[in-house]
């Protein structure tokens, strides 16, 4: 028999118990105890590492499933996705051969400005997948530096989208309130703000604004991105952050349906929040906030 016993001194051991009967003139009975606590103790171990192996394994064989649920899901945007804007990169490169004439410049610069809107369409579409990889992989790495606010959303951010905007005759307008200096990484929060002004441009009409708030105060970075744009239908808006998802009244523009599941998981990786309300036909704004680490030197 295998028991739990306790000391004189109050410590508990595992003891097993043997018992022999003798048969004599007394009829005694013999009980044999032997501590066989650290056997116990390693058996445990033991158990604990396989169940942390079994995890683990778990872990693995899931995200490998997931890996190749990605590929096949990218094959099939991919396909779909890139059939567009390469076409137009044929078809423009076609076309401006047959303008060889000096007063056809225009015609000449207007099929290289699509060509270069549908590489820089390609180009995030990949960067797209690259991010999902490298976030569900954890090999992305956060590098947080001091910069000044105000001065990296109009230098980097409002200059990024300069192209995309003025193609579409709308403008960013940017606000910012607080203090300036704040410890965050850098190319997360490009990613994030340039995904979420791209969206607001994409589901924007041409010539409305968007509006860029940005504010530092009691330690907390909180940026919003508003735009005028078709909104969000209710009914979906709980799925907006699932990847792959897209809403049913965004008719045909272009999209994989990862922008808004990345920008989440940048979110997460520097410890913030995101939120947003929407009204369909009128637009939607988006809220970040994050912790201003600067507070911690």
């Amino acid at each position: 028999v295998v028991q739990e016993m306790k000391k004189k001194d109050g410590t508990h051991l595992w003891a097993k118990v043997f018992a022999k009967r003798k048969f004599n003139e007394n009829t005694l009975v013999q009980f044999v105890i032997i501590d066989i606590t650290q056997h116990v103790n390693y058996q445990e171990e033991i158990e604990e590492k396989v169940k942390e192996k079994t995890i683990e394994l778990t872990e693995l064989i899931k995200r490998e499933r997931n890996i190749n649920e990605l590929k096949s899901i990218f094959i099939s945007i991919a396909s779909h996705e890139f059939r567009t804007p390469l076409t137009s990169v044929l078809a423009s490169a076609s076309l401006i051969a047959k303008y060889p004439e000096t007063n056809q410049q225009d015609k000449r610069v207007r099929h290289v400005n699509r060509i270069a809107a549908a590489v820089s369409n390609l180009t995030d579409i990949l960067n797209d997948f690259l991010s999902v990889e490298q976030i569900e992989s954890g090999t992305f790495e956060v590098k947080n530096t001091i910069f000044n606010l105000p001065e990296f959303i109009k230098d980097v951010v409002i200059v990024e989208m300069d192209g995309m905007v003025s193609e579409r005759n709308q403008h960013i307008k940017h606000i910012h309130n607080g203090d300036a200096m704040i410890m965050l990484s850098k190319k997360i929060l490009r990613n994030i703000l340039l995904n979420l002004c791209s969206n607001a441009s994409k589901y924007s009409p041409e010539g409305s604004a968007i509006h860029l708030t940005s504010s530092v105060v009691d330690n907390r970075v909180i940026i919003t991105v508003k735009d005028h744009g078709i909104g969000i239908p209710k009914e979906e808006q709980q799925k907006m952050f699932t990847s792959y998802f897209r809403g049913n009244n965004v008719d045909n523009i272009q999209g994989t349906g990862l922008g808004l599941s990345i920008v989440k998981k940048y979110i997460e990786l520097l410890n913030g929040d995101i939120s947003f309300i929407s009204t369909p036909k009128l637009g939607t704004t988006f809220t970040v906030e994050f912790p201003n680490l600067i507070a911690n030197l």
